[in-house]
């Protein structure tokens, strides 16, 4: 009798195992479209039981994850991001220097001196003199059209800077509440695997806004460093603030802090 209700708890253990693992699988499956989702795999190890035989048991969930290579996508995304930035706002400058639609500085430059140089040789010719005159004004205007183009593209590198930093700040405090959350689950001794794909999730978008490492302490949490600001420690966040920074133009600067 005795062997025959071992028999059954055994199968008993067995068809519970097998049914988290295929809930582990269904929840792979399911999160196959997931940004970032690290793929979850059930660790199956004999059961122990006073006779030595006790069928099998889950006893750890762990994550597919290398940190090494997530470590090294955010730092290139970084990176992207960075010179990503830099490309479209030099491509937007040179917009404004650029004669290929015949709207550039050189060559209102060159009709310029041009006319001048008519005009040194019949100065006493009406024509040249309105010529000159005329490409003067053609200068004058494309000098203000560009003075007017890069003004609006540092108002909107401005209004791109706040709207990192505030995009940043958000991502942060998400960051600081997932510490929180995986904190409680895995002091309580269980895994909060979700908890740690969603927060690599939140990394690696912060990594497309801002410059910064992590290190993650012994209770599971993260801190986030710009520099050496900590952004994220636990769950205690701190908020970038954009700063204004007077020019020696007369106008300002804005910089995250």
């Amino acid at each position: 009798m005795n062997n025959l209700i071992s028999s059954l708890q055994i199968a008993k253990r067995a068809l519970s195992t097998q049914r988290l693992g295929l809930s582990i699988a269904g929840h792979n499956i399911s999160n196959v479209n997931t940004p970032n989702y690290a793929r979850q795999q059930a660790l199956v190890e004999p059961g122990v039981g006073g006779a030595g035989m006790a069928g099998v048991e889950i006893t750890y969930i762990r994550r597919i994850q290398d940190r090494v290579v997530d470590e090294r996508l955010r730092l290139n995304t970084q990176e992207l991001a960075k010179w990503q930035t830099l490309s479209d706002r030099l491509s937007q400058i040179e917009t404004f220097f650029s004669d290929l639609a015949g709207t550039g500085l050189s060559g209102a430059l060159s009709d310029f001196w041009n006319s001048w140089q008519d005009l040194t040789v019949s100065p006493e010719s009406e024509s040249s003199r309105l010529v000159a005159v005329q490409r003067g004004v053609v200068l004058a205007s494309r000098l203000q059209d560009m003075n007017t183009g890069m003004e609006e593209s540092h108002a909107d590198l401005d209004a791109e800077i706040n709207r990192k930093i505030t995009e940043s700040n958000e991502i942060t405090t998400r960051i600081g509440k997932l510490n929180q959350e995986i904190v409680s689950i895995e002091l309580s001794g269980s895994q909060a695997n979700d908890q740690r794909t969603l927060r690599d999730y939140q990394l690696a978008q912060l990594s497309e806004l801002i410059n910064f490492r992590t290190t993650e302490r012994n209770d599971g949490s993260i801190q986030v460093f710009v520099d050496s600001l900590s952004l994220v420690e636990g769950n205690r966040v701190t908020e970038l603030v954009a700063e204004l920074i007077p020019n020696t133009e007369g106008g300002s600067t804005s910089t995250a802090s």
